[in-house]
């Protein structure tokens, strides 16, 4: 369907808006919608308004974070580098706590939640270019699923969370140094 993108993997480029006035495309999620902007985290794509963002500071350095697509992502938002360096800041500020957050409920063995927020990542990830944490959460978003249905994380599952947790926290920690520093990048 024309607009409208799969609410499971990464949006293919294909189903964004490509320029339709009064589009939304949802920051967590691959759903669009036609009209919908008064939803917080919804961006409004048209050409008299590229973005619903706020305002943000000075320019990330977004060349020198590793692991980004930067022509795949900036293809998705047509070419409008504020509008990325947004997201890529609403993505940081989002899952800030994200491992954290993984951790406690591995620890408990809370497996839905994991899955939902490993699989809102890996979306997510996907919709910005982040290649490195959208292939780590798609290994793990394949466990997460069986460890559901048994109770228990299939044998071979925690070196694939500890690669997903570890490239996650190298992406936020180089999206953080980019916007305050300008430049610099942490490596995994």
């Amino acid at each position: 369907a024309d607009g409208v993108c799969s609410s499971r993997g990464a949006p293919s480029s294909r189903g964004m808006p490509g320029g339709r006035a009064g589009g939304a495309w949802a920051l967590g999620s691959s759903e669009w919608r036609e009209g919908d902007r008064n939803r917080i985290g919804w961006v409004t794509m048209n050409e008299n308004n590229p973005t619903s963002l706020p305002p943000a500071g000075g320019r990330l350095r977004i060349e020198q974070v590793p692991g980004l697509d930067l022509n795949d992502a900036l293809d998705r938002v047509m070419g409008n580098r504020a509008l990325y360096e947004s997201l890529l800041r609403l993505f940081r500020d989002q899952f800030r706590n994200a491992p954290e957050q993984i951790e406690q409920w591995v620890g408990r063995g809370a497996w839905r939640e994991v899955e939902e927020l490993v699989h809102s990542i890996k979306g997510t990830s996907g919709m910005i270019g982040a290649v490195a944490v959208y292939g780590a959460a798609q290994h793990l978003d394949f466990r997460l699923k069986e460890a559901i249905k048994t109770g228990f994380a299939p044998p071979g599952t925690n070196p694939i969370l500890d690669q997903f947790l570890n490239e996650l926290r190298t992406l936020l920690r180089n999206l953080e140094r980019a916007d305050q520093t300008g430049s610099g990048f942490a490596s995994s």
